[in-house]
């Protein structure tokens, strides 16, 4: 594994950082979820940004067995919109 293996996943490790962050905040705010459901919006933007910051190039990872092309970049992109999509009605859904 070296750096170039790092950059290339790097996406994935955001994704996993954010849900990190999302499982604290909730553990240091419990039953406020607005503070949770912020921090996993600013996370999957900066997962989206990362993202199509990485797949600007073919790249391969750990021997060529992670690869990051024109579709995983575009099919990350769906998974992170369908997951704030997901995520901002329950915020909503709370107050009323």
């Amino acid at each position: 594994m070296n750096f170039a293996d790092l950059v290339t996943i790097s996406p994935l490790i955001v994704a996993v950082l954010t849900a990190a962050a999302v499982l604290f905040v909730d553990l240091v705010w419990p039953g406020r979820d607005g503070p949770a459901i912020g921090v996993a919006l600013i996370g999957l933007a900066v997962a989206a940004l990362v993202t199509i910051q990485v797949g600007a190039e073919t790249a391969t990872a750990f021997g060529g067995s992670y690869k990051v092309d024109a579709l995983t970049t575009f099919l990350d992109q769906i998974s992170a919109a369908d997951v704030a999509r997901l995520v901002r009605p329950l915020r909503l859904r709370d107050q009323s």
